[in-house]
């Protein structure tokens, strides 16, 4: 019986480690907060000027995940060095998901946007946010 709220105590605690640190930016290697580009994901796919259900977020930069655990949700913040970063973005919609690859040249201490848009045939791309310039992807999945 020990070993079983043991076992069942474990559970919890991952469980909770990973919705507690679900909201805590991913810094990729080699980027230090304050030199590194920000990348911040819009909250919601848009269909012509509606939002659609279903959340939008990066899940790996550079092959490496960007949810601090298997139980937490992807980050809507990320910190990258300068240079030229590959992106692993979802739209996750009811019990499907779309998903996209995309490419950024990120500048030190610049901010950017990842935006995505479409019926059933998601587009994603990334604009610098401090003038709406597209700087990356525009990739139909």
């Amino acid at each position: 019986m020990h070993g079983i709220h043991c076992a069942a105590s474990a559970w919890i605690a991952l469980g909770l480690a990973g919705c507690a640190t679900s909201n805590v930016p991913f810094v990729a290697p080699g980027a230090v907060v304050g030199q590194a580009a920000i990348v911040t994901v819009e909250p919601v796919c848009k269909n012509g000027g509606l939002s659609k259900d279903g959340v939008v977020s990066i899940t790996e930069i550079d092959g490496l995940r960007t949810s601090p655990s298997a139980f937490g949700k992807p980050n809507p913040v990320a910190y990258v060095a300068a240079g030229e970063h590959k992106f692993s973005v979802e739209h996750a919609l009811g019990h499907g998901a779309f998903h996209a690859q995309l490419r950024l040249h990120a500048e030190a201490a610049t901010s950017y946007l990842l935006h995505c848009e479409g019926s059933w045939r998601e587009r994603f791309w990334f604009t610098e946010a401090s003038t709406g310039r597209v700087v990356g992807g525009l990739v139909d999945p």
